[in-house]
């Protein structure tokens, strides 16, 4: 288990044990927190696909920039670019060619 993942789980476990409290101590009225809680620590997306046509020289960085701002599950471009590559089938891929089509996976919380 990665470390990364190891802090999700103990932030988890410490949201249950904090809202199982509020619950017990406030009644019902703190299971609506907890379902919010939950909407936060782990968000829902709906993905939304996006017909792109690369233009002469583009480079994968340039059009993951383009598109950045009309997603909200990254923060890091390199992380967006890897879900594009990924959806895409271009690993190992150098150079995109003119003309090519490719998808772009936008992610939007709902």
């Amino acid at each position: 288990m990665s470390k990364t993942t190891k802090g999700l789980v103990k932030a988890f476990i410490i949201t249950v044990i904090l809202l199982a409290g509020l619950v017990f101590l406030t009644g019902g009225s703190a299971a609506k927190l907890a379902i919010r809680a939950h909407g936060f620590l782990f968000p829902s997306y709906k993905q939304t696909l996006v017909a792109y046509t690369v233009g002469e020289g583009q480079t994968l960085w340039e059009i993951t920039g383009r598109y950045m701002d009309q997603q909200d599950k990254y923060c890091d471009c390199r992380e967006f670019m890897h879900d594009i590559t990924e959806y895409n089938n271009l690993n190992g891929v150098k150079w995109l060619q003119a003309g090519q089509q490719i998808i772009i996976p936008l992610y939007k919380e709902i």
